[in-house]
């Protein structure tokens, strides 16, 4: 409901505010909500970690993954690799990755958001994934809530199936695919992401 409103303060001229202009203004830009160079957006990975060719599924790593936690991002592809997982990333000139518009859809910026959605779907497309997997709960929403109510459409009908890195995991488990066989020695507490747990 709150997104609702901020959409129509933009359209009735009472926003975006100042800092939500200046947000939008980078992502535009850059293609990344910090404003830094795109060149940089895969400079944490491993040239070797991803599979080059026809993967089944892509790791959408989002800007704050990319950008700020590099150790999200390298150690989510990491483990994607290790348990077998054939998976990419936009990193090929036109089909790069952009910012999934999150922070534009948060402040009704939605007609900014659309065109960065457009881009992210058609290089989706244009990847041949069957399944779009995130270790980023605002991607995760948007990727699988925002950009099919943008649209019109379900989530079924987007073409591809979007996962969380932590769903991902537990479906492998359910499976038998992979199991944690070594006891780590310590008490864990797991926040659960709004963003994964309630609002998607």
């Amino acid at each position: 409901m709150l997104e609702l409103l901020r959409v129509k303060a933009v359209e009735d001229g009472q926003g975006p505010m100042p800092a939500h202009k200046e947000l939008s203004k980078k992502v535009k830009g850059s293609k990344n909500r910090y404003g830094l160079s795109q060149k940089m957006r895969f400079k944490w990975m491993d040239k070797d970690l991803a599979s080059k060719s026809s993967p089944e599924f892509l790791y959408f790593v989002g800007c704050a993954s990319s950008f700020t936690q590099k150790d999200l991002a390298r150690s989510t592809a990491e483990l994607l690799s290790k348990i077998g997982v054939n998976f990419g990333v936009l990193n090929n000139g036109d089909t790069q990755e952009w910012c999934c518009g999150h922070p534009l859809i948060v402040t009704g910026q939605i007609n900014d958001a659309k065109e960065v959605m457009e881009h992210n779907l058609n290089a989706i497309k244009e990847s041949g994934a069957r399944t779009v997997i995130t270790s980023c709960a605002e991607c995760y929403k948007t990727l699988k809530v925002d950009y099919p109510k943008l649209m019109g459409i379900s989530t079924d009908d987007l073409g591809f199936r979007v996962m969380h890195l932590v769903e991902l995991m537990d479906e492998l488990r359910e499976k038998g695919d992979i199991a944690f066989n070594k006891a780590i020695g310590m008490k864990v507490t797991y926040h659960d992401p709004c963003n994964l747990g309630r609002l998607s």
